[in-house]
């Protein structure tokens, strides 16, 4: 099923089957155990054995690459979603000192496989918290201003952390900055009210 093989620097693959089309005939799915290094998701290749030749499934393409912008090591499983159809998960966790968990879902429609809007998780540790000043750059930048928002708003409650990266204290109104980022990132998406 896969023929893209490096002799030189080979990248690990993995492999698992499932049934992601709900006609009862599990399709295998194929993809690379090897950390992101042109910074971009690209979805794993699907096939349908159930047919010769085999056939590779598609993805919707105007949604099946994810900009991830950093360094990552994907993960992909199978899920079962709330009408109990299997769907194909990814999921891959950033920057460990202010980590972010980044996921989509991919279900099959008939045609292809539609991704879902990608989800951001942040989770922040009090100790590390000043790596995520960073990090809401990095997320404006690649992923666009919704996704700041929500992860600014995370961090809200807990800004500003004790020090910068330079181990200086934060000025008194680190907080008042934060949110004002947090509303020019509201401008940014179109909510001129917030």
């Amino acid at each position: 099923l896969e023929s893209n093989f490096n002799f030189i620097a080979p990248a690990p693959l993995g492999a698992f089957s499932s049934d992601l089309t709900g006609d009862g005939i599990q399709e295998v799915i194929v993809y690379s155990q090897a950390a992101g290094d042109e910074l971009i998701l690209e979805p794993p290749r699907v096939f349908d054995l159930s047919t010769s030749p085999y056939e590779q499934l598609a993805f919707n393409p105007a949604l099946a690459s994810l900009p991830v912008g950093t360094d990552f090591t994907p993960r992909w499983s199978v899920e079962t979603d709330s009408s109990q159809r299997n769907v194909l998960r990814f999921e891959t966790d950033v920057f460990p000192f202010c980590p972010i968990t980044v996921s989509r879902n991919y279900t099959w429609n008939g045609e292809w496989f539609e991704g879902s809007k990608a989800e951001f998780q942040l989770q922040p540790n009090r100790g590390t918290l000043a790596y995520c000043d960073p990090v809401l750059e990095h997320a404006y930048r690649v992923w666009g201003a919704g996704t700041a928002i929500l992860l600014a708003e995370t961090l809200l409650p807990e800004w500003p952390p004790e020090t910068d990266l330079n181990g200086d204290p934060y000025p008194a109104d680190a907080s008042d900055e934060l949110r004002f980022r947090l509303g020019i990132y509201h401008a940014l998406n179109g909510d001129f009210d917030q």
